[in-house]
C-alpha cells in the first residue's frame, strides 16, 4: 500500500524551518549547489509518497529539486537522494526530510548522512579537524567524516554524518554549516552516473553492493572474504578495500589470523569471488604480490604515494589528481626523498 500524502505536515515543517533562525540570510545562502543525501531504504517510500505526492510537496515548499537514485543502486542500507538548489532551499528540504524520517523512526536519534566529494573532504574537515570541531561545538551533534580507507566506491565520495539525540534542528544545522564551508562539494546525478559507468567499464563486480543477493548457487561472495589474505570473515570483521571496488579486506585492528600466506583453499575462495585472474593494473600498482603467493602480501596502492613511490600512512595520502584508484602525498606533507 502506498504511503498516505503528508501535505499538511510538510507545510507545517516548512514553516517551522522558516522561524527556526537557522539561516544566516547572507550571500552564501543564495549559492547554487548539489547535495547527495543518504536516505534509509525504509524511509524512501514515505518520502516519495503516493504517485510522488510527498516529494513533490517537499520540492514546492523548499524550492529545491529532489530526485532519488534507482533502488538497484542502494548501498549500505541507504538510497542516494540528490538535491539541487540554493544552500537555503536545500537546507529547508533536508530539515523537512529529517523530521519526517525521525517521526517514522520514533525513539531513535536524529541523524543525517551526506556525501562529500573526495577532493572536498579536507575543506570540510579543516586543518587539524578545526571545522568539524566548530560544527560539534555550535550544534552539540556527533559529527564524523568517513575515512578514505573506509569509503564505499559506489557511494562516490566520503560520508559526513551528523547525529543528535533529540534535535532535528541541530542535525540539519550541522550539515548546513558544512555546506557553507568554502570548497564544499557533493556528487550530482551526473557525477553519480559517471562514477557508476566508470566502475562498470572497469569490469568491477558490483554484486556486493546491491542488496543481499550476492552470487547464485550459494557461492561465497566478495563481501564475505578478505581479498588480502583469502580468508572468509564475518561482515563485522571486514571493511571496503580502498582501491578495489566490490572487494573487502580485514580491519587493521582485527587482521586475519595466520595472515601472510595464501593457500590453495584460500585461492579457490578468491577465484569464486572473481578476485583472481583480473588485470592487476586495474586494481593495484607494482607486482601482483610483493612476495608472490608464498608471501601473500599485496602491494596496495592505498598505502603508496604514486608520485614518489614511497609507502605512507592513509592520513598522509590523498587521491591522485589525475589517476583514479591511485594516491599521492599531501602538499603539506610531501614524501621525504
Amino acid at each position: 500500500m502506498e504511503p498516505e500524502p503528508l501535505k499538511e505536515k510538510i507545510i507545517a515543517l516548512g514553516s517551522q524551518f522558516d522561524t527556526s533562525g537557522m539561516m544566516l540570510g547572507d550571500e552564501t545562502d543564495t549559492t547554487e549547489m548539489n547535495l547527495c543525501v543518504l536516505t534509509p531504504d525504509a524511509s524512501v517510500a514515505m518520502l516519495i509518497g503516493k504517485m510522488g505526492s510527498n516529494v513533490n510537496e517537499i520540492k514546492a515548499v523548499s524550492g529545491a529539486n529532489i530526485s532519488f537514485a534507482k533502488k538497484e543502486t542502494s548501498a549500505q542500507g541507504s538510497r542516494k537522494c540528490f538535491h539541487v538548489g540554493t544552500v537555503a532551499s536545500i537546507a529547508k528540504a533536508l530539515y523537512i526530510e529529517t523530521a519526517l524520517i525521525a517521526d517514522l523512526q520514533a525513539g531513535s536519534s536524529c541523524s543525517v548522512a551526506v556525501v562529500v566529494n573526495n577532493n572536498a573532504a579536507g575543506a570540510v574537515i579543516g586543518k587539524g579537524g578545526a571545522n568539524l570541531k566548530d560544527v560539534r561545538e555550535q550544534t552539540g551533534c556527533h559529527v564524523v567524516m568517513e575515512k578514505m580507507a573506509e569509503s564505499n566506491p559506489i557511494i562516490g565520495g566520503r560520508v559526513l554524518t551528523a547525529r543528535h539525540q533529540t534535535s532535528v534542528h541541530s542535525a540539519t544545522q550541522a550539515v548546513y554549516i558544512a555546506m557553507r564551508c568554502p570548497g564544499f562539494a557533493s556528487p550530482s546525478v551526473s557525477d553519480d552516473r559517471q562514477n557508476m559507468s566508470g566502475m562498470a567499464a572497469g569490469g568491477f563486480d558490483m554484486s556486493g553492493f546491491y542488496g543481499q543477493q550476492g552470487m547464485q548457487g550459494g557461492a561465497v561472495r566478495a563481501a564475505d572474504v578478505c581479498c588480502m589474505h583469502g580468508k572468509r570473515r564475518g561482515k563485522q570483521n571486514l571493511q571496503m578495500h580502498p582501491t578495489m571496488p566490490g572487494s573487502y579486506m580485514c580491519r587493521s585492528d582485527d587482521p586475519c589470523k595466520g595472515a601472510g600466506g595464501v593457500d590453495a583453499t584460500s585461492m579457490a575462495s578468491m577465484e569464486m569471488c572473481g578476485l583472481v585472474g583480473q588485470p592487476f593494473g586495474q586494481q593495484m600498482t607494482g607486482a601482483p604480490m610483493a612476495a608472490g603467493l608464498g608471501g601473500g602480501v599485496y602491494n596496495d596502492s592505498a598505502n603508496m604515494c604514486a608520485v614518489h613511490g614511497k609507502r605512507r600512512g592513509a592520513r598522509n595520502l590523498q587521491p591522485h589528481s589525475s589517476a583514479p584508484g591511485l594516491f599521492q602525498c599531501l602538499e603539506t606533507d610531501q614524501c621525504k626523498l
